[in-house]
């Protein structure tokens, strides 16, 4: 999947206080990793591709919810080795 917007692997943040600070020159990708049956998928290994090729992984939060924040405008690339599973929601700003 290719949403519009090479750190360790990191638990998405369940608290907006626990979110990193915001530069407001970066833009962020929000998305949810739902099971065959709609329901979220938590602890959910994810690598995001981000525009200028580095690659971050993150952890999906007990609701399957990934954010990642501070990231250049552009396109980013959503890879798992998870099958029987669906992206859903994937917002950019």
């Amino acid at each position: 999947m290719t949403s519009n917007v090479s750190n360790p692997v990191q638990q998405c943040p369940n608290k907006k206080d626990a979110q990193p600070p915001r530069d407001p020159e970066k833009k962020w990708i929000k998305f949810q990793v739902l099971d065959q049956h709609g329901k979220p998928l938590p602890n959910v290994k994810m690598t995001i591709v981000l525009p200028d090729n580095s690659s971050q992984e993150v952890l999906t939060d007990k609701n399957g919810m990934v954010e990642v924040y501070n990231i250049d405008e552009g396109n980013c690339k959503i890879e798992s080795d998870w099958t029987d599973h669906t992206v859903d929601g994937a917002v950019h700003h």
